[in-house]
Formats: structure tokens, C-alpha cells, sequence
């Protein structure tokens, strides 16, 4: 294994050449404070002001006339984080396709000691589930490889910010911004919280494909055929109808004849597991679109997983397909990194923000 050391000093040697690809537009000052700043993040591994600059190469200038320079930097009005999020697309939605993942995830930037940072909202700390003060975080990766997915769009928020729309329109706005950028390409994957009524609405009528997991609580449409009948000796068959029922009722009610066997991790040790797999033809109240819900159960599990997907499900192997996608969902809880150039650049990108100064 490389020593931590010389894996850092090549991951930051290696950021020059991303650096060149997103940097045409840019001044020299410009281009220097994102050399600069991406190199001593990776190297800090925390974005921390302090310790960036003490892990930027000296050049000749002392430990305070660095820090002082990313601090101007930072707290500079030019539109250097709008030019080079523009400029960063161009990267990756070439790479995205028609079945690619693209993961959403809601996380949150826990400051629990910061008392004058602005507009300090609070978040449920995803490390202690503790409510301290914070921002949230919409965050949205392309799983175009396994184990190292793409980050193309983080976006922190306040509730307390002035003028803050909320969390759904901002969702809705980042998902259109994305899927504008492939070219409507890509799969949307959202785990539980992601069921909004007013989020998949958008994605319905944006015909943006997702599979969503649901919390339980929502109420469906099933179809049920009518039961034939004899009128005066002659058969009969009357239509069904569309009956509303809540969704974990409904999953208690679908059949899962159907085996699949998968690959997973478990505390370092790589184990298969078997799960029973069903799915049943559904729709939203109100909403003419033919949906599908996807239920899974595993040995020991009292509640199935039910993922509701706008993907066609015809078959097994569609169904199937549909629940690897949702597992795809978790590369970007287990391969977060800083040192990955995209990444490095999003943290870079909250140092930007000097309305939010989450990272300072």
C-alpha cells in the first residue's frame, strides 16, 4: 500500500490536468486560487481554511499571506464559482447514459459549534442524529462507474435564508438542471424522503425516469378486476376499477415468487443474500401514468423494500434491474472522498459560496 503521502502528492499533481480542462475562461489570479485551493484541500482532506493554506506549497510566501489570500479569494464578488460550474458539464454528460443511475442524495454540512456563520439552520446531524446547527445539502452523483461515482451537482441550502424557496423547489430545480445537461439521459434514484407528492409530479410531467424509495405512507391506485357474474342464466364480465389503498398495505398484499441472489458487503466480509421479489401495475391519485411498485423481501426483515419506478416492468429481469439501480444508490454513501478532482471541486465550491461560508 502507498503511504498516505505520496497517494496525496500524486492525486494533487494529477489535479493540474483536470484544472486545465475547466480554467480557459479564467484570469491568472483566478486560476492560481483554484490550483491552489484544490491542491491544499486534498492535502488537508478538510475544508478548513487554516489548514489549506498550510498545505498549499510556500512559493515564497508565508503561512499568513496565503491564508489571507483565500480569504480574499473567498469572500470575492467575481463570478469565478459560476464560470467554472458552467464549464464542468462538459466533463461528464457525454459519459451518461440512457440507463446510467443518477443518484440524489439529501445530506447535511453540521457546524455544532459555529455561532456566527450566516443564516445557521437547523439539521440532523447524519453522523450522531443529533440536531445541531448546520446547512443542508442537495447533492446528485452519475454512477457512471461502480464504486467511484461521479459528483455533479452539490448545492447547500438554509432555511433561514432569506428569499429560500424550500427544500422541494430546490430539489426540483437541481434534478431539471441535470437532466437538461444529459439531454434527458440518466435514471433518477432517491431513496425514502424522496416520495413528495410535489417531486414526482415534476418528474412525471418533466418525463424524467426515476425509481424512488417509498416510506409506506403513501396512497396508490391498484387496479382490481371485477368478478364475473350471471344475470338470468348469462355470463357476464363487468370492468374493474382503480382502488386507492396505502402503499405498505398493498405491499403485504403482493406476491414475491421470484428469487434473486446478489453479491454484499457486510462488516469487511463479501456475502450473498437471497431475496423475493414481486411487483404490481400502479398509479398516483389524480395522475393518469402507469406506474410499477417493486417489492422486495429478505430473510429477517419484517418490512419489504418497496421502490415505486416510472421504468417499464414487464418481466423479472426488468424488475430486477430496477432493484440494482436502488443499490447503486448507496455508492455514494460509500465512496464519498475529497480526493476525487470532481468532489475536491464541489467542497471548493461551498468555500465559494460566501452566503453560506459553510466550509470558512
Amino acid at each position: 500500500m502507498l503511504p498516505t503521502h505520496a497517494l496525496m502528492e500524486s492525486l494533487s499533481a494529477n489535479l493540474h490536468q483536470f484544472l486545465q480542462r475547466i480554467d480557459g475562461d479564467l484570469t491568472k489570479p483566478q486560476k492560481k486560487f483554484l490550483r491552489d485551493g484544490m491542491v491544499g484541500l486534498v492535502r488537508a482532506g478538510r475544508p478548513i481554511i487554516c489548514e489549506i493554506a498550510r498545505k498549499i506549497p510556500p512559493r515564497g510566501a508565508t503561512f499568513p499571506a496565503r491564508r489571507d489570500r483565500l480569504e480574499t479569494r473567498l469572500n470575492d464578488e467575481s463570478e469565478l464559482d459560476q464560470a467554472v460550474r458552467e464549464s464542468l458539464p462538459a466533463l461528464w454528460a457525454p459519459r451518461v447514459r440512457d440507463d446510467t443511475p443518477i443518484i440524489l442524495d439529501l445530506t447535511d454540512i453540521a457546524k455544532p459549534l459555529a455561532e456566527k456563520m450566516d443564516y445557521l439552520a437547523t439539521v440532523r446531524d447524519g453522523s450522531t442524529g443529533e440536531l445541531v446547527n448546520g446547512y443542508w445539502m442537495i447533492e446528485l452523483y452519475a454512477s457512471i462507474r461502480r464504486k467511484n461515482p461521479i459528483p455533479i451537482l452539490m448545492h447547500p441550502f438554509s432555511h433561514e435564508e432569506p428569499l429560500c424557496p424550500g427544500q422541494n423547489p430546490l430539489i426540483i430545480e437541481a434534478v431539471r438542471q441535470v437532466f437538461r445537461h444529459t439531454g434527458g439521459r440518466g435514471v433518477l434514484v432517491i431513496d425514502r424522503g424522496g416520495d413528495a407528492r410535489v417531486l414526482m409530479e415534476d418528474w412525471l410531467d418533466q418525463r424524467i425516469p426515476f425509481v424512488v424509495r417509498l416510506r409506506g405512507d403513501r396512497d396508490l391506485l391498484r387496479f382490481y378486476e371485477a368478478l364475473g357474474g350471471a344475470v338470468d342464466g348469462v355470463e357476464t364480465c363487468r370492468d374493474g376499477q382503480w382502488v386507492r389503498v396505502e402503499a405498505r398495505v398493498l405491499a403485504e398484499q403482493i406476491p414475491t415468487p421470484h428469487r434473486w441472489r446478489f453479491l454484499a458487503k457486510s462488516k469487511g466480509r463479501t456475502e450473498v443474500r437471497t431475496c423475493q421479489v414481486g411487483w404490481v401495475k400502479v398509479r398516483l391519485p389524480g395522475r393518469p401514468e402507469e406506474l410499477t411498485m417493486v417489492v422486495s423481501r429478505m430473510p429477517g426483515r419484517q418490512t419489504p423494500l418497496m421502490l415505486l419506478t416510472s421504468l417499464p416492468v414487464a418481466c423479472f429481469c426488468d424488475a430486477r434491474r430496477v432493484l440494482r439501480h436502488y443499490r447503486r444508490r448507496w455508492e455514494c454513501e460509500m465512496y464519498q472522498s475529497y480526493y476525487d478532482p470532481c468532489h475536491t471541486f464541489c467542497h471548493m465550491e461551498v468555500l465559494c459560496l460566501g452566503r453560506v461560508r459553510a466550509a470558512a
